[in-house]
This record gives C-alpha cells, structure tokens and sequence, in this order.
C-alpha cells in the first residue's frame, strides 16, 4: 500500500467516525424496580451508561424510603419508631398533603390501614363493612403534622399509617429526569409503569392505555411535561359482575365506582400522579370541574368509555 492510499483511508475511517459521533441516537435501558417496568430513554451521541445508572439508582433509593417493608423511612414510621425522615420523604409527603387539599381529601396519604384491609387484589376477597368503618377514622391526611426544623412526622393518632405510593413513583420519576439534566443529558423520557416525563427540545408521543381492553385508545403529544395515569384495570377482581379495584375512596373505604382511568398533564410528575388518583376518587362531575377550575389538562374515561376531557387538554391530543 502506497502512502497516499493508506493516507486517504486514514480519512475514509476518521469520517465514519466523525459521523458515527456526531450523530444522535436513542438509548434505552429497562429495569423493574417500584412493583413496576421502568424504562429511560435518551438522546444522545454515545450511550450515556453512567447518566442512566444514576437515574435508575435515584429511582431505586425512593422506592426504598417509600416502600411498607424493610428499613425504609416509610416503613419505619408506620411501625411507630419516632425517626428523622430523609429530605425527599419529608418533600413527598408535603406534596401528598398538598394533593389532599387540593382535591378535597379525595387524595389521602394516610389511606394505608384501608389498603392493608383489602389486600392485593390478588384474592377475591371483600372485607366486611364493620371492618371497613373501623379503620376509617384512621384515614385522614389532616391529621398528620410536618416538623421542618427536626425532619419529624406525627400523627394525631399513633395507629395511622402513610402509603406513599400514589406520589412517590412520580416524584421519582422527577428526580430522575433531574438527574439526566444534570449529568448533560439534553433529552429524554422517562417511564416507570405509566408515570411519564419527558425532556428536551423534541415533541414525543404518549398514548393513553384502554382501560377496557388492549391497544392505545388516545395519543398525547408533549415536550417538557409529565403525564400520568390512574386506572381500575391494574390491580382488580371481579366478583358477582362488580369490579373492586385498588383505587380507594377514603371517605368510604371502598373502590370508586364512576372512573375506568384518569389521565393528568402537569410540568411534574408527582402532581400528575397524585391528581390523577384524586380526581378518579372525586369521579366524573366533580373531577371534570376541579381540573377546569385550576386548568388543569386532563382526560377522564368512564367504565362505558365516555371521554370527558378538559378544556384545556385539547392542544395535547394527537390528531
């Protein structure tokens, strides 16, 4: 080989080089962590395995302080111990109670004791109502204190118990796109079983699932946003024709009846996950006019699969 062909193959592979790293791909990655698939994609020009990794593993620490079992905050405060909660804890549950007041106590962080009588759903089972009544003193979010200055949770009742898990997957999902941002990630999406943000300078797509059936029933287009949804399809038995499911109302201990999902906008997750909850607790009347009132984008399917959208949802529909 002569010095010229071997100079002008040199050139040949720096340019596929060059192009191979200026261009932007898509990067996936897949685990399952918060009882659910979480997935993260990214765009960016060489795969970004350290940004990811870290997402995943903010992720994976508020799973653990939310989670009921093991040596979490969570778990620890609902066995009574008197403990200094950890920052993003303390930020979960301000935000829950937040929610609470927001939709009339339709949204409750205190719901535990109920969910804990219904179990998994696993079972077709259905507690008594002597049972239910017991344990609905138990629920109510504005019985719950907040000590800032020492990182301490108190209840006006010792036996109450807090479930995070209506809001913490979407605040998860906030720290994770937070901390793409921050190691140089331009954009991206971030999914942990329905809770949806994504970020960057691009429009993506999000379908909405049928809550009767398989497929997707309607497409979202965002950029810069959160979505998320809540549905009677997830975790549910079906018993002499009637559908319990794991949305509780926590003014009646029992499933809502009116809502087959309910879909939330928002710039963070953990609103759009906490609202949808509470909207689909309020049903289609009283939801449909809190999300107007607050402008709130939103889509409200009932178990017939009437579409009650509100007025401000229509720019996101993908025609």
């Amino acid at each position: 080989m002569n010095k010229k062909t071997w100079f002008i193959g040199i050139l040949i592979v720096i340019g596929i080089l060059g192009f191979a790293l200026g261009r932007k791909r898509e990067f996936k990655e897949t685990r399952f962590m918060m009882d659910t698939v979480c997935d993260i994609k990214v765009v960016a020009r060489l795969r970004p395995k350290k940004a990811i990794n870290a997402a995943f593993n903010v992720m994976r620490k508020i799973d653990s302080l939310a989670s009921f079992e093991g040596s979490g905050d969570i778990a620890r405060i609902n066995q009574g111990e008197n403990i200094t909660v950890s920052p993003e804890v303390l930020e979960i549950i301000k935000d829950g109670i937040q929610i609470g007041e927001l939709t009339h106590g339709a949204f409750d962080i205190t719901i535990r004791p109920l969910v804990e009588l219904w179990g998994d759903f696993k079972v077709k089972k259905i507690p008594n109502k002597e049972e239910i009544e017991k344990r609905l003193p138990l629920v109510n979010y504005k019985e719950v204190t907040i000590d800032y200055k020492d990182r301490k949770i108190k209840f006006m009742n010792m036996e109450m118990k807090l479930d995070l898990s209506g809001i913490a997957k979407g605040y998860a999902v906030d720290c994770a796109v937070k901390t793409l941002k921050s190691m140089g990630i331009k954009a991206g999406i971030v999914n942990a079983g329905g809770d949806v943000k994504v970020f960057g300078d691009r429009i993506w797509r999000v379908g909405v699932k049928n809550p009767r059936g398989s497929g997707i029933i309607k497409v979202l287009k965002l950029k810069n946003q959160a979505v998320a949804t809540s549905g009677d399809y997830e975790k549910y038995f079906i018993l002499d024709g009637i559908r319990y499911h794991h949305i509780l109302n926590p003014h009646t201990g029992w499933p809502a009846t009116q809502c087959a999902s309910v879909t939330i906008i928002s710039e963070n997750a953990w609103f759009a996950d906490a609202t949808a909850t509470g909207v689909f607790v309020l049903e289609p009347n009283k939801g449909i006019v809190l999300l107007d009132s607050l402008q709130i984008p939103g889509i409200i399917i009932t178990p017939d699969l009437k579409f009650i959208e509100s007025k401000s949802i229509s720019s996101f529909i993908s025609k």
